[in-house]
């Protein structure tokens, strides 16, 4: 018989049949990507979880997340001190990609989150953004972010800056 995994004491009944439901979907039937945590990240940035990010199951929903996720990432992007969009260059930032998230635990009311945000993997034109979001000493998701390095000027991609490149390595 196989053991009966371990949750924290504030998982309810109802949560710990989801987690278990959805462990087993996803095991047997559903190619998933899955996201490692880094051992470093560049920038942190905390945030509360408010009352309008919340969904019907009462915990942090995936539409907030997302949101919060870009949030941290323009505060990183205004800590570079590069101006207005960034990027050291008028009319340059990044645009995404694609987006990976894995949801490890459940956001909770008032819960202050720690957004964690990591540069890496840089190209001529693009990088990753890595994400982590803990409360406290618990990951809540893991997220990637390929950005990708856009004149909004003439609607093209275009070489990441070497001010950037320099002030996130």
């Amino acid at each position: 018989m196989p053991k009966k995994p371990d949750f924290p004491s504030s998982y309810t009944p109802a949560s710990i049949r989801l987690r278990l439901t959805l462990e087993l979907v996803m095991e047997r039937a559903m190619p998933r990507v899955i996201l490692k945590p880094l051992d470093t990240y560049q920038f942190t940035w905390r945030m509360p979880v408010r009352t309008t990010d919340m969904n019907y199951a009462n915990h942090l929903s995936a539409c907030a997340l997302v949101g919060m996720l870009d949030e941290a990432y323009t505060r990183f992007l205004s800590s570079l001190k590069l101006g207005h969009m960034g990027f050291g260059l008028p009319n340059v930032c990044s645009i995404n990609g694609d987006l990976q998230v894995n949801y490890l635990s459940e956001g909770h009311l008032h819960d202050e989150l720690t957004m964690e945000i990591a540069i890496a993997e840089i190209k001529l034109k693009s990088f990753r953004v890595f994400h982590r979001i803990k409360t406290g000493d618990r990951i809540v998701a893991l997220a990637e972010v390929g950005a990708v390095c856009f004149d909004y000027q003439t609607k093209k991609t275009t070489a990441l800056p070497q001010a950037f490149i320099d002030a996130v390595s």
